[in-house]
């Protein structure tokens, strides 16, 4: 009930606003957790939200604000509500498609997201994301022992693809 007050809410914003940007974040949201507390996760759901949130993401025409917003989400979403399937599900539906694709090349999942973060940090001033940011490396280094110090010299690589 609550997707479609916001699906019809969507038709009446300017198209590229901030509010629509809002908007399509909170839609992803309810759609993931539709998707979520089912008996059986349905994975299409999954994949519909995590593309809504990709394309906010990547919408440079929505504020950075907004635009960190999604990505935090995305990645809270992976951390939070998917670890056990984790590699799984992010290569399945999160890090594919234009700049996604290259945060998994050759890393841990948990790298990949920790960079997610940092992403979401660096569009706009966001101390959770930094932190959870953190975190995610914390994770990376104590679940695959063989990671370096290197991993933390990832974090400029998508900086330049994304306006501020």
């Amino acid at each position: 009930e609550s997707i479609k007050s916001l699906e019809e809410a969507l038709k009446f914003v300017k198209k590229d606003s901030e509010f629509e940007g809002q908007l399509k974040v909170e839609i992803a949201v309810a759609v993931m957790l539709d998707g979520m507390f089912t008996p059986v996760v349905d994975e299409r759901k999954l994949l519909q939200s995590f593309q809504i949130l990709k394309e906010v993401a990547l919408n440079e025409n929505y504020p950075a604000k907004t635009r960190s917003r999604a990505l935090t989400r995305i990645a809270d979403f992976m951390t939070n509500h998917f670890s056990s399937r984790l590699p799984e599900i992010a290569e399945k539906t999160v890090f594919t498609g234009p700049i996604f694709a290259d945060f998994i090349k050759e890393k841990s999942a948990y790298v990949a997201i920790g960079q997610v973060y940092e992403l979401a940090a660096n569009l706009f001033p966001n101390p959770v994301a930094e932190y959870r940011a953190a975190h995610s490396f914390a994770e990376a280094l104590f679940t695959d022992k063989n990671l370096s110090k290197e991993i933390f010299l990832t974090q400029n690589i998508f900086r330049n693809k994304f306006s501020r």
